[in-house]
């Protein structure tokens, strides 16, 4: 979403609409040694990995929709004050 950055907003969209998110089960780790990559979590995509997956990573989101909801949310409690 360029131009609105909507971290925190996000995390709450999702508790509450999971649906608009596509989401994998992933194993991710913290690179501790890497010379390029210290400090930077990793991913393992793989599909035949054994690594415990612990994570659920958020591969894309319905921005239209979550706008649209978002939208809905803020006008119904604006109109809910007045």
């Amino acid at each position: 979403m360029p131009g609105f950055p909507v971290h925190d907003l996000l995390v709450m969209i999702y508790a509450l609409r999971p649906a608009l998110f596509k989401t994998q089960l992933l194993h991710v780790d913290v690179e501790t040694e890497g010379a390029l990559t210290r400090g930077m979590t990793v991913a393992d995509f793989r599909p035949y990995s054994y690594a415990e997956r612990n994570v659920n990573v958020c591969l894309q989101a319905d921005t239209d929709a979550i706008f649209d909801w978002y939208e809905k949310v803020i006008t119904a409690a604006c109109l809910a004050r007045a």
